[in-house]
């Protein structure tokens, strides 16, 4: 924890100055305030991104292209809006094959990206 700007010591060189130092110690302590309240709000943002970066474990199933084809189209048509992510971890099969149906998919009409 940071030390209150109340424990400083701030030394006067020269006569006079105590103006400046006084000054000196408002701008400190408007800073040290600041970076508490970043420090108070990044907290739960490293929270989150700590939590978000476990990685999730998808089952692939070893399938044909027309069998991974089939049930990605009977997903779609259960589901109207999806994602690959959402897909893959439902339909079970490689990333890489689905990807590759979905581009098929695409060029022939029979999906769309909104």
């Amino acid at each position: 924890m940071r030390e209150s700007i109340e424990n400083w010591e701030i030394y006067e060189k020269v006569e006079g100055n105590s103006e400046i130092i006084n000054m000196l110690r408002t701008e400190i302590s408007m800073l040290m305030d600041k970076v508490t309240s970043l420090e108070r709000n990044i907290t739960p943002l490293l929270s989150n991104i700590a939590s978000s970066t476990t990685p999730e474990i998808v089952l692939v199933e070893e399938m044909s292209k027309e069998t991974a084809k089939e049930k990605l189209l009977d997903y779609i048509r259960g589901h109207k809006k999806t994602d690959i992510v959402e897909l893959h971890k439902n339909i079970h099969c490689d990333i890489r094959l689905l990807v590759e149906i979905i581009d098929e998919l695409r060029m022939e009409g029979e999906i769309r990206e909104d």
